[in-house]
Order: structure tokens, then sequence, then C-alpha cells
């Protein structure tokens, strides 16, 4: 069983749909000192964080926000949502991280996000598990408290 991110139910597995995958661009509070932005343009040094699985989310992010970002910024590209907020957080640079999955973060004050705007996806959040699993005890209390946790 495991908690994972599919564009559509997957029909090879039992599943309970949580939250949708909502990004939102944060920073270090180092990093988020030195932003500058006028009319609408980010002017200062922008390095970008992205995950491998998500080649075109920063330009889903710039077109719906309505801000432009340098063309010339560095970028990095990380496996895994996880290494990319630990890297935004060291300050290497601004990433766009999962809304639900950044409290910690957040109310820790290790990132700030950078701007109000968030990309919604078209992914979601899933409790997924093997149809011979569902109805085993510990899967259904885990299922139970991602539901109760979790789902929307």
């Amino acid at each position: 069983m495991s908690i994972r991110v599919f564009r559509s139910p997957p029909a090879h597995l039992s599943w309970d749909r949580l939250f949708p995958l909502r990004l939102i661009l944060a920073a270090s509070p180092k990093f988020r000192g030195t932003l500058k932005v006028k009319a609408k343009k980010v002017v200062s040094n922008f390095p970008r964080i992205g995950q491998d699985g998500r080649p075109k989310a920063w330009q889903h992010w710039q077109r719906s926000a309505g801000i432009e970002l340098r063309k010339e910024a560095t970028s990095v590209r990380l496996d895994s949502m996880i290494a990319v907020a630990r890297a935004a957080e060291r300050g290497l640079g601004a990433a766009l991280v999962p809304v639900q999955l950044s409290d910690t973060f957040f109310e820790s004050a290790s990132l700030v996000p950078l701007f109000k705007h968030e990309l919604a996806t078209t992914d979601a959040y899933y409790f997924v598990c093997g149809h011979e699993d569902a109805d085993k005890e510990n899967v259904q209390l885990l299922r139970h408290w991602a539901l109760q946790k979790f789902a929307e």
C-alpha cells in the first residue's frame, strides 16, 4: 500500500482519491529576500529546482500565474518532491512544491511561499494497494486514517 500521484485512477490497483496535486512556488527565507519582481517579471537571479517527472511544471506555473520568469535562469532537476523541497530549503533556488505536503516546511519557516498563486494540476494523490490486499485489516486501518487526514 502507498500514497501515490496519478493522472487518473489506476485500474490495476484498489484506490481512493485523496486530494488534487497543487503546486506552490517556495524557497528559503534568504532566497525570498533576494527576489525582485517588476511589472510581473522576475528581474533577480532565479535558479529553479524541478522534479524529473514534471518537466513542464515551470512553464505551466508561469503561464497560469501571469508572472514572467527569467529565461536564462539555471535549473536543477531532482527525482523526488522531497529532494526538490530539501534543495530549496538549503537555498539552492526556487521550487514548485506540493501545497498539501509542505505544511511542516512552512510552519517551521524553512520554506516560504514566493507568490500566493497555486498551480492546479490534473494529477491527484491516491491511497492505493493491490486488489488482493484491499480487505486486510492493517490496510483498512491505514486507508481509514489516510481518508480522514487527507481526503477532500
